[in-house]
C-alpha cells in the first residue's frame, strides 16, 4: 500500500479531512475526539454525522487565549456534552496540541482541528489508518 492512500491534504482534489472524518464517523459506534480548537462548525459535524446511539468522548482545551479568539468555547462544549453518551473533558494549561480523531477502528491523525479552517479551508495534513 502506498502512502498516497492514507494521506489526506485540504489541498488535494480527491479528499479533504472533513470529507475524510464524516467518511470514519457515519458509521462509528465509538468515537473519540482530541482537538485543542473546535467550533461551532466542528460541533455541528459531529451532529450532523454521528448516529444518536454513537457513544462520543472530546479531549479538548479551555484557556482565556482560546476563548477570546472565538476557537474554544465552553457554551458549545456544555452544549454537546448534553448530547446522549457523550462526554467532555478539557484541559486549561494551553499545552495539548494533538489533533486525533478515533473512530471504531479508525485513526486520523491530523494537523487539523475539528473547526472549518482545519477540516476545509487550512492547509493541513494528515495520516488516516482505516479498518474500511
Amino acid at each position: 500500500m502506498s502512502i498516497e492512500q492514507f494521506f489526506i491534504s485540504n489541498i488535494s482534489n480527491d479528499l479533504n479531512h472533513e470529507e475524510a472524518l464524516k467518511d470514519i464517523l457515519q458509521s462509528a459506534e465509538s468515537v473519540i475526539v482530541i482537538a485543542p480548537f473546535i467550533t461551532r462548525y466542528g460541533i455541528d459535524l459531529l451532529r450532523s454525522t454521528l448516529s444518536t446511539e454513537a457513544t462520543l468522548k472530546i479531549i479538548t482545551e479551555l484557556n482565556p487565549r482560546g476563548i477570546a479568539s472565538g476557537s474554544q468555547s465552553p457554551r458549545l462544549l456544555k452544549e454537546i456534552s448534553e448530547r446522549p453518551n457523550t462526554e467532555v473533558y478539557f484541559t486549561t494549561n494551553g499545552k495539548l496540541h494533538s489533533k486525533i480523531y478515533f473512530a471504531d477502528e479508525n485513526v486520523f491523525i491530523t494537523s487539523g482541528n475539528l473547526t472549518q479552517g482545519g477540516l476545509r479551508n487550512n492547509f493541513e495534513t494528515g495520516i488516516l489508518f482505516s479498518s474500511k
